[in-house]
């Protein structure tokens, strides 16, 4: 006998379990503001109240997405093993799980603001517990070049998020130990550099608008009325200049994608080897990258913030650094080297984060000597 349509159904006990990797999904596919609570409920197969039964809003939700992520890796960081042991465990786990970087770099900025000390204390716990094997291995560390240390290895780790590159798991968790090695295993070199805010502001309205919105974009995304109100500009004046929000993003990476050609140019013009341009491009993007002005870290978000021009464009500034690697090291493939470059790209992106929420700060020496040791070893 077949039971009736009309008996009633027992709910899974793992209901919320399923509403969790429902939502983990979507919101690494698509951006947590592009993803509906109907959406998650559809995947599921319940209803949006049925939802909201289990998760009140959507920014708990979220919340729930990025501790369940934070459960999974918490555990590889406790308890008594080696630095080498615990990297093999964590690097085999993002890479079969690459979204983790996505979900504490490009999405915690969206959970209430309540939360975010609480879920930053995670991330701070995590990099204590590498700092701290850190520093049984290595008895010349100071802790503070330890912490550095530990962040820039959490920023490989994360790395794995922004690999759009083919690469099986085996294979980038073997890239990922590798590079986490050795930067377990560099020198810090001194500070010297000291960043300054700019003791003097613009004149050009248009100019204020596009550098409160490249400051804003980290957390809240491309917002004409908020970049106005900072700058001072509003009403008609400010629509004249950006008449609408897919406007200012467009300038936003234009200017993005514009500063790294002159770079590259520039480069290009003054170098006597690929060797030597490799090395001066990495210390030109790494200003960049910490130059809050500029923002590179709006490449991390590529389809979800760019055009398909501007994502063009990067992907051509890219392959010209590809082809100096691979100019520079003639016996690294084209596929090797791109690889090594999104590993190196990812590292520098979510260290630059973590020095700009005020986790760890790196000068810009060390993050140099970091992304270099990177590169050479992804």
């Amino acid at each position: 006998m077949f039971a009736s349509d009309s008996a009633p159904r027992s709910r899974p006990k793992n209901r919320k379990h399923q509403i969790v990797c429902a939502a983990r999904g979507r919101i690494v596919a698509a951006g947590y503001r592009n993803v509906s609570m109907t959406q998650v409920a559809g995947d599921v197969g319940i209803t949006a109240g049925a939802l909201y039964r289990h998760f009140p809003s959507k920014s708990m939700l979220l919340v729930a997405v990025i501790e369940s992520s934070f459960d999974s890796v918490d555990p590889m960081f406790e308890g008594s093993d080696s630095l080498t042991t615990a990297l093999t465990k964590v690097c085999s786990y993002v890479a079969h799980r690459r979204d983790v970087g996505v979900l504490w770099w490009r999405e915690l900025h969206h959970a209430p603001a309540e939360l975010h000390g609480e879920l930053r204390t995670r991330l701070r716990r995590m990099a204590s517990g590498l700092a701290e094997a850190l520093l049984k291995e290595r008895s010349d560390l100071l802790a503070s070049e330890a912490e550095q240390l530990a962040w820039g290895i959490h920023a490989v780790l994360v790395s794995a998020s922004w690999h759009s590159t083919s690469i099986g798991a085996t294979e980038l968790a073997a890239l990922l130990h590798s590079a986490s090695q050795a930067l377990a295993a560099a020198e810090i070199p001194s500070a010297r550099s000291l960043r300054r805010e700019s003791r003097f502001e613009l004149t050009s309205k248009r100019e204020k608008v596009l550098a409160q919105a490249i400051g804003i974009f980290g957390s809240d995304g491309f917002d004409i009325a908020m970049s106005g109100a900072a700058s001072k500009v509003t009403g008609a004046n400010l629509y004249s200049y950006f008449p609408t929000k897919d406007d200012l993003a467009r300038a936003v990476t234009e200017r993005v994608m514009h500063t790294l050609w002159t770079l590259l140019h520039s480069v290009l013009d003054n170098a006597h080897s690929p060797a030597q341009a490799v090395c001066t491009l990495v210390d030109g993007y790494v200003c960049l990258a910490l130059d809050r002005k500029i923002l590179t870290t709006l490449l991390l978000d590529g389809p979800l913030s760019m055009s398909a021009r501007d994502q063009q464009q990067q992907t051509e500034f890219f392959a010209e650094w590809s082809a100096l690697l691979t100019a520079a090291n003639p016996e690294m493939t084209v596929r090797c080297a791109q690889r090594a470059l999104q590993t190196t790209l990812g590292f520098v992106h979510t260290a630059v984060l973590v020095d700009r929420v005020g986790l760890c700060t790196i000068s810009r020496e060390v993050l140099v000597a970091l992304t270099l040791a990177v590169l050479a070893n992804a």
